[in-house]
């Protein structure tokens, strides 16, 4: 005989139980509705008399009868006058008399057709009794009831076991099963071991917890192995049905696990359990420390561990699964009405689920009401954005304990280099970063760098591969965006580092880090300006190549005040350029505009003809941009005889080649014709020529109208004449509700 209090269940998932077990009852398939406000109807279905039958659930276990009642009479009878229908069901949590279901008869009459169309909390046990099939399938229901535990606990179990499953238990009231516990337990069926890995908070201990207590429902021993694998071949009984669950089984100190055989010592064990179809056994890992005990144990990978391996990701779980862990926590939760409110505020819960960062032990962190001590429910949701935007509260321990030196030097190189580097380059960093700082074992420590990736890969970073050129080329980024935001928020207070990450970089993109970081101030200006000058003063020393042009181009248009700028830079530092070493872009020419108009007495009119040479040099021709030839352009009002110059002849005749073949594309990306409407397409020509004269009108000469007939004549202004073709984005569909209270 069943006997849930249905405390386990959130609303929702109540009122998805009642729906089931009255279609099973009334054997009819009931109509249900998108979640929302249901204006008294949670169930549908149709009388063979026509007439409409309508099922409300109501979970009020925590109010009781009188809060019930309250309800019935204030707010659901208007809702049911309104609907008229030929007979009212209702299903509630709270235990009813008899003498309680006259009374709510007599406040509904005349919907209530009879008692028997109240189901109370007992009610609701006799209908899971009858139909069993709907009881399987509420998990968290019946894995959490009081009966299964003492079930459980009565069976032999030893002490630190019955603390997991007494554990696991309570936890299992805020488990959402998602599809990471089916995918979990089909390997667990067929391999009969499972390594669950990930990152920290995304819930591999509470997957670990909730396979056992439902292999604990099932019959099976649980022996929770907490210090050596020993433990575990101590107890191994062939006629029993054993579950052995090892969390967090490589610990820190893998070094000391491989050095001690342990490597040997669990793959003999996991063997064991595969050839015994009544065992059981789950262990878990973070990403990083399994990748780096794969990398130096030869057994793990000869065994191939991986195919136990199950790694848990949240970019897996979909946002109607985060709505679920979500709602499903603050319904559990303990937080006063005026806080679990915030969430439902302006849809606020839209920002949660929908956030970058979103973790399961995130969720649980914000929760928590013993951690909200002394916050005002008006501090609330900046708390939430807070915990939300600041990722320390996830990947502090993480990063500080549980990860070598090394792995650490890596992510940084990765996330200042914009996120995103190919792993040659990488590579190439790295072994500068090592040059300073392993001088003693340098060669060993380069030795390493592939195995210090493969151990990030699948834990910090993710390996990207693209093809160029039927050439695989591989890329690295962070493994969750989070990372990089914990990442930078460490690295802005340690100028040391940052100095030195920025140093070995030797890349654009390193430099645009830096000037975002000062921008959105991340790093305060003594920071910044501390860098700065060792990255100038390093590329000051040797010649002028594409990365310290960039980097002179960032100084140069940048706030700095112009004083900065001179002192940082002098023009000098741009009249002898390596042609071989710098490649001409737009960012050289406006560095060399800049030198011109602070020292013009440095550069002659021969050096702005050379110049431009350069930059028509033959690789060049017809690769460059409009951008690319407005500092060439320029150089005629510093030099106004220049203009005839067979050099600036050459130069605008390359200008209008540009823009000859390649103004169709530039229109064609503006949307300019595409955004007209079918009443507009006449004047689409007038549009098209106005957005030239836009861009030639920067150049500091005069463009002859033939010259831009021909540019026209060469533009398809028709293809780019829309279709209306038109599309429809589905709104979001998510609509969670304020708990019932």
């Amino acid at each position: 005989m069943n006997d849930y209090n249905f405390n386990v269940l959130n609303d929702k998932e109540f009122e998805k139980l009642a729906i089931e077990l009255i279609g099973n009852q009334e054997n009819v398939l009931v109509e249900r509705f998108t979640p929302g406000r249901d204006q008294g109807i949670d169930g549908r279905f149709y009388s063979p008399s026509g007439g409409s039958v309508i099922i409300q659930a109501k979970h009020y276990a925590g109010t009781g009868l009188n809060g019930l009642l309250r309800t019935l009479v204030n707010d659901e009878l208007p809702k049911i006058k309104k609907l008229n229908p030929s007979r009212y069901i209702l299903v509630t949590s709270v235990g009813l008399t008899p003498q309680n279901k006259n009374t709510i008869k007599s406040l509904l009459h005349p919907y209530i057709v009879s008692t028997n169309d109240i189901y109370g909390k007992e009610g609701v046990n006799d209908l899971l009794t009858q139909h069993p099939s709907v009881e399987k399938n509420f998990y968290k229901l019946w894995i959490s009831s009081t009966n299964v535990l003492i079930n459980i606990l009565n069976n032999g179990i030893v002490q630190k076991s019955k603390f997991l499953i007494e554990e696991a238990h309570l936890e299992s009231a805020r488990y959402i099963q998602t599809k990471q516990f089916d995918e979990a337990l089909d390997i667990l069926k067929e391999k009969h071991t499972l390594v669950i890995t990930g990152l920290p908070g995304v819930g591999k201990t509470t997957l670990a917890k909730q396979l056992a207590l439902f292999h604990s429902y099932k019959g099976y021993e649980i022996y929770h192995i907490e210090d050596s694998i020993s433990e575990a071949e101590a107890c191994f009984c062939p006629e029993k049905m054993q579950f052995f669950y090892f969390d967090d089984f490589l610990g820190a100190n893998y070094l000391d696990v491989i050095e001690g055989n342990f490597d040997s010592k669990i793959m003999n064990f996991i063997r064991r359990v595969t050839l015994d179809k009544n065992k059981r056994l789950v262990l878990t890992s973070r990403s990083n420390i399994l990748n780096r005990a794969k990398r130096i144990s030869d057994i793990f990978n000869f065994e191939n561990i991986s195919n136990r391996e199950y790694e848990i990701s949240v970019t897996e779980l979909t946002q109607i699964e985060k709505a679920n862990i979500l709602y499903n926590h603050i319904w559990h939760s303990s937080l006063p009405t005026e806080f679990s409110d915030v969430y439902f505020d302006n849809k606020n819960y839209w920002e949660i689920i929908k956030h970058k960062n979103f973790n399961p032990r995130l969720i649980s962190i914000i929760t928590n009401s013993e951690q909200l001590s002394g916050l005002s429910n008006e501090e609330y949701w900046p708390y939430i954005k807070n915990a939300l935007n600041n990722p320390e509260v996830i990947w502090d321990l993480y990063f500080k304990r549980q990860i070598p030196d090394e792995i650490y030097d890596l992510i940084n190189i990765v996330v200042l280099n914009g996120g995103n580097i190919e792993e040659t380059k990488c590579k190439e960093i790295l072994k500068r970063v090592f040059e300073k700082k392993h001088k003693n074992n340098y060669y060993v420590k380069v030795h390493q760098i592939d195995d210090f990736i493969k151990e990030s890969l699948k834990s910090t970073l993710n390996r990207n591969i693209r093809l160029n050129q039927n050439t695989q080329i591989a890329s690295i980024t962070p493994f969750n965006p989070s990372i990089s935001d914990y990442i930078i928020n460490r690295i802005s207070k340690d100028d040391t580092n940052l100095s030195l990450y920025m140093l070995a970089s030797k890349t654009c993109q390193s430099i645009n880090t830096l000037f975002s970081l000062a921008v959105n101030k991340k790093i305060d200006n003594h920071t910044f300006n501390s860098v700065l000058n060792i990255l100038i003063s390093d590329s000051m020393s040797k010649d002028i190549n594409d990365y310290s042009t960039h980097l002179y181009y960032k100084v140069i248009k940048s706030d700095i005040s112009d004083t900065e700028k001179l002192k940082k830079i002098p023009p000098s530092t741009f009249l002898n350029i390596n042609k071989s070493q710098v490649s001409y872009d737009s960012a050289i020419g406006e560095c060399i505009i800049w030198a011109i108009e602070n020292q013009p007495h440095l550069f002659s009119k021969k050096f702005a003809i050379d110049f431009i040479d350069y930059a028509l040099c033959p690789t060049k021709q017809y690769s460059l941009y409009h951008d690319d030839y407005l500092p060439l352009a320029k150089l005629m009002t510093f030099y106004p005889d220049i203009e005839q110059d067979i050099k600036f002849i050459e130069l605008k005749e390359h200008i209008i080649d540009f823009w000859e073949s390649g103004f169709d594309e530039i229109l064609g990306d503006s949307a300019k014709i595409q955004n007209l409407s079918p009443d507009d397409f006449d004047t689409a020509d007038d549009v098209a020529l106005n957005y030239l004269h836009e861009f030639l009108n920067e150049y500091p000469f005069e463009f002859d109208e033939r010259d831009i007939e021909s540019i026209m004549y060469n533009t398809d202004i028709s293809s780019h004449l829309p279709d209306y073709s038109y599309y429809h984005d589905d709104d979001d569909d998510i609509d969670l509700l304020p708990p019932s209270m």
